[in-house]
């Protein structure tokens, strides 16, 4: 089965520092994302983040991070199916658990804030005080699956993330309004309808991040 063509991007917030880290394979003139072929599990976003711990320990500790997913409709076909949707991961980590669940994610672009609805959450505790995991990033976990507009992908734009506390948003990721190789194929429109296509919406979402609804 082929699947969505999706991004991984990682941002680092440490204090008033912010450190960027863009999970790239290929650093060509436009590449901004590491394209995966395959599903993106609660697992899998766990290796990341202790691959991060490891990485960055002595800036340890972080107060909170996040890193996000894009899941992309595979083809024309599913884009109209989806309405233009796709989806957006989000794991946020915190060293305090006041700080999660996140107030929202959004995006300003044209100089207008678009915020996305969130459709799936999952909150956890670390289960090993004793990891780097939990020394560098915290031991507080929040995993939320977001409704996303593609054509927002394709505009310049800044996508922020809210922590419950902080009271000044996080730059999650830059969108410099560029079209990736890989969404060439896709329509460039807004959504046609007033909300996100919401049976269609949450097969995609079981599809594209399996881990996160057991069977």
């Amino acid at each position: 089965m082929t699947l969505a063509y999706r991004s991984l991007l990682i941002f680092l917030f440490a204090g008033l520092a912010a450190i960027s880290v863009f999970g790239q394979v290929d650093q060509g003139n436009s590449s901004e994302t590491k394209w995966y072929g395959h599903p993106v599990t609660g697992d899998y976003i766990s290796g990341e983040l202790d691959k991060l711990a490891v990485q960055y320990k002595e800036y340890a500790p972080i107060p909170k991070m996040a890193i996000y997913d894009i899941g992309y409709p595979k083809d024309s076909k599913e884009f109209e199916s989806l309405d233009g949707y796709g989806l957006i991961l989000v794991a946020a980590v915190s060293q305090t658990k006041e700080e999660l669940p996140i107030k929202r994610i959004y995006i300003l672009t044209g100089g207008k804030e678009v915020n996305l609805t969130r459709m799936h959450m999952y909150l956890s505790n670390a289960e090993d005080p004793s990891s780097q995991t939990f020394k560098t990033l915290g031991g507080f976990r929040m995993d939320a699956i977001f409704a996303f507009p593609v054509y927002l992908r394709l505009q310049p734009g800044l996508v922020y993330v809210e922590f419950a506390k902080d009271t000044k948003p996080m730059t999650l990721a830059k969108f410099n309004g560029e079209t990736p190789n890989s969404l060439v194929r896709l329509p460039n429109r807004r959504p046609a309808g007033t909300d996100y296509p919401s049976m269609a919406l949450r097969t995609f979402m079981k599809r594209e991040y399996p881990g996160y609804f057991p069977n």
